[in-house]
């Protein structure tokens, strides 16, 4: 299980898969895992609502804001490399390892016939086909 910490007003916020029964602690009490995962964090991104993390299997955790309690994951196509929100939070950029330029339409309803990956915490969300290579990354 790999965490993330984010240190604000002097409290120390834990984000991880499986969230422990209280996310704040303080953080002279914070210890590192001990264990690695096989799906390190690719990328990260935040806006006034939500925190997306990206991780290296095209899994993307979803995170509400001010909470920090996870709403769910999205799946893409590619491994991400950096990540970006619109100021609505409605379509995510994505630019994965190989520097392709694609976008994440964060709030359209899969269409009949299309098989949702993962489990039953898989948000609604499309992968649009537009796709341009980028310069470096």
């Amino acid at each position: 299980m790999v965490m993330m910490t984010f240190l604000c007003t002097k409290q120390l916020t834990v984000l991880s898969c499986c969230p422990p029964s209280s996310l704040m602690q303080a953080p002279e009490l914070f210890t590192p895992p001990s264990a690695s995962t096989s799906d390190p964090i690719s990328a990260i991104c935040a806006n006034d609502f939500c925190l997306m993390v990206g991780r290296a299997s095209g899994i993307v955790n979803h995170y509400g804001l001010p909470s920090v309690a996870q709403d769910g994951q999205h799946l893409l196509r590619c491994r991400p490399h950096r990540l970006a929100l619109n100021c609505d939070g409605s379509r995510m950029a994505v630019i994965d390892i190989n520097g392709v330029l694609s976008f994440f339409d964060l709030a359209a309803t899969p269409q009949e016939g299309s098989s949702q990956h993962g489990g039953g915490s898989t948000m609604a969300g499309e992968h649009l086909a537009f796709e341009r290579k980028v310069g470096e990354v």
